[in-house]
């Protein structure tokens, strides 16, 4: 049935990206979200090469309300002198300074991108849906 085809706790979750019990018939919807996983899979690796960089093993991305995949460096930390110059600062503290690499910048946005891509293809799977219950 219909019912089926939905998870309900996806629906009452208000998730419209997790909505179908069978993604291999969305096919926009599992391309998207392998996209997604294909470049969270790449910036988790790169965190690896930053560690090294700032000769700090246990340097992890943050993420804020306003910004994902932040570095977040103690202003009183040696490796606060080894961030690089082309590196954006975002939201600091006293004690903390917070930035975004350019290839982690660039990541973002092909992130963005695939996540508005799944938007839009869960919009059009729902409405798929509805037309085929109406």
């Amino acid at each position: 049935g219909f019912l089926s085809a939905i998870s309900s706790e996806a629906a009452t979750q208000g998730k419209k990206d997790d909505l179908f019990t069978r993604e291999q018939d969305y096919p926009a919807i599992v391309s998207s979200k392998q996209a997604i996983n294909s470049v969270e899979q790449e910036l988790r690796a790169y965190l690896k090469t930053l560690r090294a960089q700032l000769k700090k093993s246990n340097l992890d991305y943050v993420h804020m309300q306003s910004s994902e995949y932040l570095l977040e460096v103690g202003n009183s930390e040696p490796a606060i002198k080894l961030v690089p110059r082309d590196w954006i600062k975002g939201p600091s503290t006293k004690t903390v300074s917070r930035f975004h690499p350019p290839l982690v910048l660039e990541k973002l946005k092909k992130l963005s991108q695939h996540r508005e891509e799944l938007a839009l293809a869960s919009g059009a799977a729902w409405k798929a849906f509805l037309g085929r219950i109406a």
